[in-house]
């Protein structure tokens, strides 16, 4: 890193000499100009384009421009070029605070045959650094709204399924055939179609006729035989009139008539 010569690099500026002792070489090179090299110059007299330039003619791999006024502070302010002569510029370069520049100056001042410095990239990246950190901000954004929904439909693929499980386990069940066939059945006569008697198949609505097979529940209704079985083995274990659960009828029953014998050995 130099100092220019001018100071506001605002004229061609002398190359400077590269001593290879500040840089632990064995060699006797003491004119390495090919060596990069940091420009240092302070702001004023003409714009930046030009200081830049002036640096690159002369072979500088970077340009630190420092202010002259302690207005900016202590941050590094990377630089764009202009529309005079900014097409021509090929080299970075960066604007110090006043402070820092006349640090770098005092501490340069040191090493007449230059002082060794490394360039990081970091101060090279610009905007595209800066846009590739928003794609990644962006990708994991997407990427974690993706995974959520990925959960969420998985929870609600097993709410769906233990919904449809509670409502097949709360269905009522059908009777089997075995006790079906067991409950009393009858054939209609006369005196069964009185006017005060149920004369009607609550299933297929038909009248019940002389001769009819009719199937008697506990809950004293009565169904065609042919209808009430299907019901009842096919579709649930309740009486199509009053709603009543054949098992739990037939319970009631049997507990009824189990009291009537106690009662009547008594």
């Amino acid at each position: 890193m130099f100092v220019v010569v001018p100071a506001d690099g605002c004229a061609r500026l002398t190359a400077p000499v590269i001593t290879s002792d500040n840089y632990n070489d064995n060699t006797n090179n003491t004119n390495n100009t090919a060596s990069p090299w940091v420009a240092v110059i302070i702001r004023g007299d003409c714009n930046f384009e030009v200081k830049v330039l002036n640096a690159q003619a002369a072979g500088a791999a970077f340009v630190l421009v420092y202010n002259n006024v302690a207005t900016l502070g202590t941050n590094t302010v990377m630089m764009s070029p202009g529309d005079d002569g900014g097409a021509a510029v090929t080299i970075p370069s960066a604007f110090l605070s006043k402070d820092a520049g006349m640090d770098l100056v005092k501490v340069a001042g040191l090493y007449p045959g230059g002082l060794p410095v490394v360039l990081s990239s970091t101060l090279t990246g610009g905007m595209d650094d800066q846009d590739n950190h928003w794609a990644i901000i962006v990708f994991i954004g997407i990427l974690a709204i993706l995974i959520s929904s990925f959960f969420i439909m998985i929870f609600l693929i097993v709410e769906i399924y233990r919904q449809r499980r509670r409502r097949h386990y709360r269905r009522p069940k059908p009777v089997p055939m075995q006790v079906v066939i067991t409950l009393p059945m009858k054939d209609i006569v006369e005196e069964d179609l009185g006017e005060d008697k149920n004369i009607t198949c609550a299933i297929c609505l038909d009248d019940f006729e002389v001769g009819s097979q009719v199937r008697h529940l506990p809950c004293n209704h009565e169904f065609h035989q042919v209808c009430i079985d299907p019901w009842l083995m096919k579709h649930n274990r309740f009486c199509p009139v009053c709603k009543m659960g054949l098992f739990l009828l037939t319970t009631r029953k049997s507990e009824k008539q189990s009291t009537n014998n106690k009662t009547e050995i008594n």
